[in-house]
């Protein structure tokens, strides 16, 4: 078996948990000769009958269905990975869908250069119909080496569905349970311990985005257990054992950069100003302000002048007042 598809499914509309499934066997048609299953995982649904009915409305004998009590995406996609039989494996999330015509391409790739990692192209879709690339299918290798090298050298996308991956390269990694943003401490790993990469900008999955997503939540409670789960996950990265210098730079800049869009995200969420303050207490106590001077991306550099000159709260203060007039405005 090649490819094991793992599907966590939750409280996600019927049509797009279809439409997610139409598109993988549609993505299969293309490349016959490559022998595949798809594990939809329900997370224990309050309806558990939708995802059984829609993966036997496929007729597709290689997709099953998995039901587990209700654990958060990290416990389903676990559980996915102990059904998973693939020499690699391809997260998939219910309310997105594949573009078909990537299937040949990605596949060839796959056996050609036979990586431990294979990343690819993601475009945001935002309409119920399935849409085409906004760019041409030709696949083109970006980077080929390891994965601590390509960590080194560029920003590390977190997302588990932006590529596929040796399941036997996996060994014990496991996804973190009972947090968000589970991906945040599962792909670096999995990209330190990769000795084979290939990165790519062939377009092949379709991201939908939905306002009802957890990652759109704004509410105070969703914002305080998301942050608090990005706490977790960097406390975690700075204990993780490496084992080689450049392993280790890998890892410093991935949780410098994280460090630095947590903050980023605080300025566009915060509901007030206590909140940022308490939040960046955090950051100091746990060493993670202010940043060190490097040369990854703008935004990094303008967060680190901010934080050297003792201006991001006075940065983040602003930006509050601003929400709340702007909030106080619209009511």
């Amino acid at each position: 078996m090649e490819i094991s598809f793992i599907i966590p499914y939750y409280e996600v509309s019927p049509w797009l948990l279809r439409r997610c499934l139409e598109s993988v066997c549609a993505f299969m048609q293309q490349v016959p000769d490559c022998s595949w299953e798809a594990w939809v995982v329900d997370d224990g649904s309050s309806d558990a009958g939708i995802a059984r009915r829609e993966v036997e409305r496929t007729g597709a004998a290689q997709i099953h269905c998995l039901r587990v009590p209700h654990g958060g995406l990290g416990a389903a996609r676990n559980a996915g990975l102990d059904h998973a039989c693939g020499m690699y494996v391809f997260f998939l999330d219910a309310d997105d869908y594949l573009f078909v015509r990537s299937a040949g391409p990605l596949l060839a790739c796959c056996r050609q250069c036979r990586p431990d990692v294979l990343s690819f192209g993601m475009q945001t879709v935002r309409h119920r119909e399935q849409e085409q690339p906004n760019r041409a299918v030709r696949l083109r290798i970006c980077y080929e080496g390891s994965g601590a090298g390509y960590m080194v050298g560029h920003n590390l996308r977190a997302a588990a569905w932006g590529y596929l991956f040796r399941r036997e390269s996996l060994g014990e990694l496991r996804f973190v349970t009972g947090i968000f943003h589970e991906d945040e401490a599962f792909t670096p790993r999995l990209w330190l311990q990769a000795k084979h990469v290939c990165v790519t900008s062939l377009p092949v999955y379709a991201y939908y985005q939905r306002s009802d997503s957890i990652v759109h939540v704004s509410s105070r409670e969703q914002l305080e257990k998301r942050m608090a789960d990005l706490r977790q996950v960097l406390v975690g990265l700075k204990q993780e054992p490496v084992g080689n210098a450049l392993q280790q730079q890998a890892l410093r800049r991935r949780m410098e950069t994280l460090a630095s869009d947590v903050w980023w995200r605080l300025v566009c969420e915060s509901p007030d100003t206590a909140f940022l303050r308490c939040q960046l207490g955090w950051f100091r106590e746990a060493g993670f302000y202010p940043l060190p001077l490097r040369f990854y991306t703008l935004r990094y550099i303008l967060m680190y002048i901010g934080s050297q000159c003792g201006m991001v709260s006075v940065f983040l203060n602003r930006m509050s007042h601003l929400k709340q007039l702007f909030s106080s405005k619209n009511q």
